[in-house]
């Protein structure tokens, strides 16, 4: 039995490890497309944003997602994957209200591309923060070998949306590539607790 069960976390770490290896692999083969498409204030106001959003994202569930491990139950898994869901949705909305608002602030107003950032910020909290939360829901699942397929689709879809949008001159290439891989993962594996979880 114990053999079985080393057996079982041996094969289940080799496949996360080879997807986040794939995944790094198909990011360093497109920065050298990316670096000439985008200019270096581009990447900075990307990993400023990307700073940002993560930092409050992380925030935004408590720690939630980390307590859907420690039960054993499923039931009382399920209502922590609830609990932490709906902080994550309550947090986007606080941004999503707060941010129009900080508009009318001269200071704010004066910013390229707020009214974007004013948009996408509080879709991006929620569908990062959803990221980990929906990752421990599958990894108490077992669910390996979908979490593996999901990060290299994500990974696919950001990287293929920044250089087209780049090709096309869109300066917010980058942060949208980010935004639409983070919506195809939540898609993805979303759809698959609900249908069948």
């Amino acid at each position: 039995m114990v053999k079985e069960f080393q057996k079982k976390f041996v094969k289940n770490f080799l496949l996360l490890f080879s997807a986040s290896g794939l995944s790094q692999v198909i990011l360093i083969l497109s920065t050298p497309f990316l670096s000439r498409l985008y200019s270096p204030a581009d990447f900075g106001l990307f990993s400023f944003y990307v700073a940002i959003v993560t930092i409050i994202s992380s925030v935004s569930t408590l720690k939630f997602e980390l307590a859907i491990l420690i039960p054993k139950d499923e039931r009382e898994s399920g209502m922590i994957f609830i609990l932490g869901f709906s902080l994550i949705i309550l947090f986007s909305l606080f941004f999503g209200i707060i941010l129009p608002w900080m508009l009318s602030v001269e200071y704010f107003n004066s910013l390229e591309k707020v009214w974007f950032i004013t948009i996408v910020f509080p879709l991006n909290i929620f569908f990062l923060g959803n990221y980990q939360l929906i990752i421990n829901w599958l990894i108490h699942k077992t669910r390996y070998k979908l979490i593996s397929m999901a990060r290299i689709t994500q990974v696919i879809v950001t990287v293929a949306v920044s250089l087209l949008l780049g090709y096309l001159n869109n300066t917010s290439g980058l942060i949208i590539g980010w935004f639409l891989g983070q919506i195809v993962f939540f898609v993805v594996l979303f759809s698959f607790v609900i249908l069948k979880d």
